[in-house]
């Protein structure tokens, strides 16, 4: 269920990304989406699976590994796009 997830919150990512790039350029949303990836994906670390009281926190990770995930994707997409217009056609 984990990997279906992880795999289906690419297709909002790669969807979003056109109408992002379109309306803020595509330096500072690369640049946010790598921020919040990153950071999402560190702090699934640091999360622990259950609090000192009992409490499941297993849907908090799943969440935080999925916001990341979707911060990756859309850097990802957006960089894929940004590299090919910032090298020149002799190099590319």
């Amino acid at each position: 269920m984990n990997f279906f997830l992880s795999g289906l919150v690419e297709i909002p990512a790669y969807i979003a990304c056109p109408f992002i790039i379109q309306r803020f350029g595509r330096r500072s949303p690369v640049c946010i989406f790598h921020v919040v990836g990153g950071l999402a994906c560190i702090a699934t670390a640091f999360i622990p699976p259950v609090t000192d009281n009992g409490a499941d926190l297993t849907s908090l990770i799943l969440t935080t590994a999925l916001v990341g995930k979707f911060g990756i994707t859309a850097s990802y997409a957006i960089v894929f796009l940004y590299t090919t217009e910032l090298y020149p056609t002799v190099i590319r």
